[in-house]
């Protein structure tokens, strides 16, 4: 499989007025993990997930980096090869996770 290296969305989040929002990357982030890719892994108790994209079968893991920000800051968003995702899940997995 042809696949591009080293992707990574990394979002960022703004102060508008007195409120804290996700930047553009994090509406895409979102609309990636919730409506498009397939969660099929999950380490570090919940706090990284491993998505499939079901139309070209890239693995995307999603994680927050930011360990020392409330709820692990914002979010970001990796793309994997396929020795990655084997090296981290032990396994390609390719049917949803269960949760």
């Amino acid at each position: 499989m042809n696949q591009r290296r080293g992707v990574t969305i990394l979002s960022k989040w703004l102060m508008v007025g007195r409120r804290v929002e996700g930047d553009q990357a994090s509406n895409i982030i979102e609309h990636l993990i919730e409506g498009h890719f397939i969660l099929v892994g999950e380490r570090s108790g919940h706090w990284v997930r491993l998505y499939l994209d079901p139309t070209n079968g890239f693995y995307w893991e999603h994680s927050y980096p930011h360990s020392g920000m409330h709820g692990g800051g914002p979010a970001a968003l990796r793309q994997l090869s396929q020795k990655e995702v084997q090296d981290l899940y032990g396994r390609l997995p390719t049917d949803p996770f269960e949760l």
